[in-house]
């Protein structure tokens, strides 16, 4: 059984994720950016699922070109755990190249086709 832990501040979002995971998981969930942190640092998850568009602990959203530092934070905390990048921000082939570059192991289009997400989990969670 993994640990994922999945950043995501929408409720929908949060449990459409869940179901696409099904229960072979521990969850962990943060719904703003130091409490993912935090949450990273006790925990140590195999993987985390991160909405790059979420706010901070202060309700602060950051701009699209802030929010990619998620990634480079998670990684610099945790080199080993596998990050996916699930929002709606990798439509844009940019956005897609800087998650890679900060470290993203992959980045996976929010409300995209199931079966890819699955897939990708499963994947990395095998390596």
């Amino acid at each position: 059984m993994a640990t994922i832990l999945i950043i995501e501040d929408h409720e929908v979002a949060l449990s459409l994720c869940k179901a696409m995971l099904g229960e072979s998981h521990n969850i962990i969930e943060a719904k703003d950016t130091d409490s993912a942190l935090k949450l990273l640092r006790m925990h140590k998850p195999e993987l985390v699922i991160a909405d790059l568009m979420v706010p901070n602990s202060e309700g602060f959203f950051p701009t699209p070109s802030k929010a990619i530092e998620l990634i480079s934070h998670l990684r610099a905390i945790n080199d080993k755990t596998k990050i996916v990048v699930y929002s709606v921000l990798c439509y844009e082939p940019e956005v897609s190249k800087q998650a890679f570059a900060f470290g993203a192991n992959a980045c996976l289009l929010k409300m995209g086709d199931v079966e890819t997400f699955r897939k990708t989990i499963n994947s990395l969670l095998s390596e």
